[in-house]
């Protein structure tokens, strides 16, 4: 009955596991690929399959790094997700992408608050990012709890270099 049969998209997101395997099986025509699935669990903020995806297709943490699969894992904006990211790429926190600026950047112009306020606390560049504007959190455009969050980042951060003086 086709009704009955999961689509990739339902099986990520109703955490449906034995589907998920066997959609990405050659069992299943025409079968998605695992990095699709993986980049899509991400952009849907879906932790259980994203580490089933990872867990059984081991070779997909090559493409963590990738620029495409981490703005859709910015998309979906899940701090679950980017645990599981830093737990096997640990430099995907300050990577550059081509056209999007940085991680950070990317988080501030979209608004993504609690994935911010984690990847500074997990040692995230501001520095580095090339956009002195978020060197002055009061100026630089993002919405206000964007802001706070880059202010109490500084303040930590002078606070820490005035104790090493």
């Amino acid at each position: 009955m086709p009704g009955n049969n999961p689509t990739l998209e339902t099986a990520i997101l109703t955490d449906n596991l034995p589907a998920l395997s066997h959609l990405l099986t050659f069992l299943s025509p025409p079968a998605p690929s695992p990095v699709h699935a993986l980049t899509l669990s991400a952009r849907l903020s879906r932790p259980v399959a994203f580490s089933h995806l990872l867990t059984h297709n081991p070779d997909l943490i090559l493409s963590l790094n990738t620029e495409s699969f981490l703005l859709s894992a910015l998309t979906g904006g899940s701090v679950p997700i980017w645990r599981i990211i830093l737990a096997h790429e640990p430099t995907a926190k300050n990577r550059r992408f081509s056209h999007y600026g940085t991680v950070v950047e990317r988080c501030v112009v979209e608004g993504k608050k609690e994935l911010l306020e984690y990847l500074l606390g997990e040692g995230a560049r501001v520095e580095g990012t090339g956009r002195p504007i978020l060197l002055r959190p009061e100026v630089c455009g993002a919405d206000e709890e964007i802001k706070e969050v880059l202010v109490r980042y500084w303040a930590r951060k002078d606070f820490a270099n005035e104790e090493e003086a």
